[in-house]
């Protein structure tokens, strides 16, 4: 349980959870977000070369989840 994010969200994010403010590397503690990372990972690279546009690879550097049911809002975002 991520008591800190759980406690942030009451103060911060009316209705739902976010793990922005406690868990931001979720693609390193969790399986299931390892894979979404590897597979954005693949995709952003193929359509950066497609564009020319890569030097080096890309990679993801943060990943947090967000959980918004009906009726909430993230006023950081509107």
């Amino acid at each position: 349980i991520d008591d800190e994010g759980v406690e942030w969200s009451a103060e911060n994010y009316f209705g739902g959870y976010t793990s922005y403010s406690s868990q931001t590397q979720l693609h390193h503690t969790s399986p299931t977000f390892a894979q979404l990372s590897k597979l954005i990972t693949q995709h952003a690279n193929r359509f950066a070369r497609k564009l020319g546009q890569v030097a080096s690879p890309l990679e993801v550097t943060d990943m947090w989840a967000n959980i918004m049911p009906q009726g909430a809002h993230h006023s950081s975002h509107i």
